[in-house]
C-alpha cells in the first residue's frame, strides 16, 4: 500500500501493479469478484494500471 500510494501521490506519479494471470497448469486467475476471505491491499482512490499477461487496463477514477 506504501508503494502504490507513494507512485499516485507523487508529481507525475502513477501507480502500476503487474500481476501474473495464469497458473502453472495455465487456468486463468482472472475473476469478476473477490471470495469472501481475501484482502484488498490498496485503494481503488490510488490505482491507475493493472497489467497482466492479457494487456493492460486503466482503472484510475472507476468504480
Amino acid at each position: 500500500m506504501d508503494f502504490v500510494r507513494g507512485a499516485s501521490l507523487s508529481e507525475g506519479g502513477k501507480a502500476i501493479i503487474a500481476i501474473s494471470s495464469i497458473t502453472k497448469k495455465e487456468i486463468s486467475k482472472i475473476t469478476p469478484f473477490l471470495n469472501k476471505g481475501p484482502e484488498v491491499n490498496t485503494t481503488r482512490a490510488h490505482l491507475h494500471y493493472i497489467a497482466n499477461g492479457f494487456g493492460v487496463v486503466n482503472l484510475y477514477g472507476e468504480n
